[in-house]
C-alpha cells in the first residue's frame, strides 16, 4: 500500500469586504477562493450590525422581488365605467 494519501496543497481564502486571508490545507487544485463574508466581518460572529458596505445576497433580492410581486397583485385596478347602451327591442318601439 504505497501513496494512496491524496497530495496536497494550500488554498488561500480571501475575505471581499475585509480583506482578510486564511490558508487551508486541500486536496483541490485552486489556489485562491474569493469569499463574500468571513467570520472576522460577518454581524453574527462580530455581534452587530455591520455599517460599512451592506451586502446583499441571492436570498435578499429575491425576497425583495418577492414581496413587490406582491404588492402589485394585491392592487386592484381602477374599474373604467362601461356605458352599455339599450338596443331597440322588437315590438316594444310602438309603445
Amino acid at each position: 500500500m504505497k501513496n494512496i494519501h491524496p497530495s496536497t496543497s494550500s488554498c488561500t481564502y480571501k475575505c471581499v469586504t475585509c480583506q482578510k486571508e486564511f490558508v487551508i490545507e486541500t486536496v483541490g487544485s485552486t489556489k485562491e477562493v474569493p469569499v463574500e463574508v468571513c467570520s472576522n466581518c460577518h454581524s453574527f460572529y462580530i455581534g452587530k450590525q455591520s455599517t460599512g458596505t451592506t451586502l446583499r445576497g441571492r436570498a435578499e433580492k429575491l425576497s425583495s422581488k418577492f414581496e413587490t410581486g406582491l404588492n402589485n397583485i394585491n392592487k386592484k385596478p381602477e374599474k373604467k365605467e362601461v356605458v352599455r347602451k339599450s338596443k331597440p327591442r322588437p315590438g316594444l318601439s310602438a309603445l
